[in-house]
């Protein structure tokens, strides 16, 4: 047997400490390189967060640059001049809502030509004798009254014809020409994505929404609209949206539904000129189930149900439906109705709704050779020629 000396053993222990510490050190060095890693990449990505945001920000800054309320009274200040062309007015009130100058988003409530009103476009909101929004006031100079603000835009506004704000209101054009189909109606019609309303219906589309707009104000407006949009022809078609405005506003089901009857009827008793062509027909889209209104729910149950028995019974003396609807309240409620189908406001449609929306819209006119009055998504539920549901079938699906 051969013995070690002892004096070799500290020896060999000094040797497995310092191994042991090397390989803790390496254990360290390697954990702290990971952090470091980890470190690196999440300040890459804030940057790239923060990288792809800055778009918006600057979008939004340009915006509240460009268009301003003016202070109370009848000129614009600070090298800004007032919007006078109505178009430009529309596109004005928009950019305040982007630009979040205002405490809540307007109503354009049109256009009126009087002298104790600024001029031009401006706005109202908790003004005595003027109703809250954006008015359009064509009078040549107009005058201040009381809170009344004029929407102030830059010189180089790009929603002002050729980068100028001022100009003349007879450079508006009241007679756009021939559609094949109208959008009419409240907000529901005005907010929806143009991108997806043009994927929706035919070429020639043109969307007249108007936020806060009820069947009782449509149906005052909606000849007029259709004078505007009938050069040889009237349109195609009228997707129509109204009747939850009226029901808000304290109104009866009965009420609501006469003014609807009233402008569907408008509707359908145009022609054109030398009487040759067939008078539009009506895409109608319902009520919705939407979480901010539920007290109303009952009330958009029944003026729905009113207006399938109606398409049914105009249908029944057709050759084609004169009347169509998608059935928005039941085709929410059969998705389950979720939270993002509506926008912040708990009112409004989000992308999500309008896409459901424009799928059905299309798949409606898809199929408008069939005898369906009712929609429900893409399924007929309501067949002036048959009981069968149809699932509808929509080309290059």
């Amino acid at each position: 047997m051969i013995e070690r000396n002892a004096s070799e053993r500290p020896l060999q222990a000094k040797y497995v400490v310092s191994i042991s510490v090397a390989i803790y050190c390496f254990a360290l060095l390697l954990m702290f390189a990971g952090k470091a890693q980890q470190h690196d990449s999440h300040m890459k990505q804030q940057e790239h967060n923060d990288y792809s945001q800055q778009p918006k920000r600057m979008q939004q800054e340009q915006q509240e640059e460009n268009v301003l309320l003016g202070p109370p009274g009848n000129e614009c200040t600070d090298g800004r001049e007032k919007v006078t062309t109505q178009k430009a007015c529309k596109k004005a009130r928009k950019a305040l809502v982007l630009a979040d100058t205002i405490s809540k988003r307007p109503d354009y409530n049109g256009k009126e030509t009087d002298s104790d009103w600024p001029s031009g476009c401006y706005s109202c909101e908790n003004v005595t004798d003027c109703t809250d929004g954006i008015w359009f006031n064509k009078a040549g100079s107009g005058s201040a009254n009381g809170d009344a603000r004029p929407l102030c835009a830059l010189p180089t506004w790009s929603g002002c014809r050729n980068g100028a704000a001022c100009g003349n209101d007879d450079d508006y054009d009241d007679t756009i020409g021939v559609v094949n189909t109208l959008l009419a109606g409240d907000s529901d019609i005005e907010y929806w994505p143009s991108w997806m309303w043009k994927d929706a219906f035919p070429a020639d589309a043109v969307n007249e929404g108007v936020g806060g707009r009820s069947c009782a104000t449509l149906s005052t407006k909606i000849n007029k609209l259709l004078t505007k949009h009938n050069n040889d022809a009237p349109p195609q078609w009228v997707v129509l949206v109204c009747g939850e405005n009226d029901l808000g506003d304290h109104g009866t089901v009965s009420k609501a539904f006469a003014s609807f009857k009233d402008v569907v009827n408008k509707i359908l008793l145009t022609t054109s000129d030398d009487d040759s062509a067939y008078a539009p027909r009506v895409l109608y889209f319902g009520t919705k189930p939407e979480p901010s209104t539920k007290s109303l729910h009952k009330a958009y149950r029944l003026y729905d149900k009113r207006i399938r028995k109606w398409a049914a019974e105009l249908a029944s003396s057709s050759t084609l439906p004169p009347l169509v609807m998608v059935d928005s309240y039941k085709s929410f409620q059969e998705l389950g109705n979720p939270r993002n189908l509506y926008s912040g406001d708990k009112l409004h449609l989000s992308n999500k709704g309008y896409r459901k929306w424009t799928d059905w819209g299309k798949a409606a006119i898809a199929n408008a050779d069939s005898t369906c009055t009712v929609w429900q998504k893409k399924i007929c539920t309501q067949n002036a020629g048959s009981s069968k549901r149809v699932t509808a079938v929509v080309s290059g699906e």
